[in-house]
């Protein structure tokens, strides 16, 4: 076993040193740290992890993960260690608290319905080749078109309770708000429906959506 040095840090605390095994369950490891820096009663799941300036990805299910013992070895055998994060001396872990929405946005696709409880909430096309994996994974939708959507396409976030939509920089799939298309570099007011292709007419996908208060 190989001990390192880690700089821990909330978004509004100090930094503090910790030490642990690259052995240890990535996911375990960042949970007991955050517990142990925002308090017994912190969430792990509410917080997203920067690591040596990399963002984690959901490939690390938090929510799954710590409700089991730590003892357990299946946890452990399918979990990704410390090491495999390349995570070393000095490097820093930093645990960001995304804010809370003021109200809810729902999205409809298919007959199936998603929740959008954070800001920056991304839509896209999952490549765990090139570690892109989007808040909401669209490829189960795309059938003959996935090769045809981009895999950072859109993300939503919500502004003084007004939930607007963007087009992501490397985005070359054409998106539609009711009708209008989406451009680079501007933010659009979620309408009440999303059509992801090259019309609004005949799109690859259509995704329906509805602001509720909370």
């Amino acid at each position: 076993m190989s001990e390192i040095d880690i700089l821990v840090k909330s978004i509004d605390g100090k930094f503090a040193t910790r030490r642990g095994d690259v052995a240890d369950s990535a996911a375990l490891a960042i949970a007991r740290l955050i517990k142990d820096v925002e308090g017994p009663a912190a969430n792990p799941n509410e917080y997203k992890v920067l690591v040596a300036y990399q963002l984690l990805q959901p490939e690390l299910d938090l929510e799954k993960i710590f409700n089991i013992e730590e003892s357990s070895q299946d946890v452990k055998a399918k979990t990704i260690t410390l090491d495999a994060l390349e995570v070393k001396s000095g490097h820093y872990l930093i645990f960001i608290k995304p804010s809370a929405v003021a109200t809810k946005l729902l999205l409809e696709i298919n007959g199936d319905s998603y929740e959008v409880k954070d800001q920056d909430y991304s839509i896209g096309r999952e490549d765990k080749a090139e570690n892109i994996f989007p808040s909401l994974d669209l490829s189960p939708y795309l059938g003959q078109y996935e090769r045809k959507v981009s895999r950072s396409l859109i993300s939503f976030k919500e502004i003084e309770g007004k939930w607007k939509v963007f087009l992501e920089a490397k985005a070359r799939t054409g998106v539609f708000i009711d009708g209008a298309r989406l451009r680079h570099g501007e933010g659009m007011d979620i309408g009440d429906t999303i059509n992801v292709g090259n019309s609004p007419e005949e799109p690859y996908l259509r995704i329906k959506t509805t602001i509720e208060n909370k």
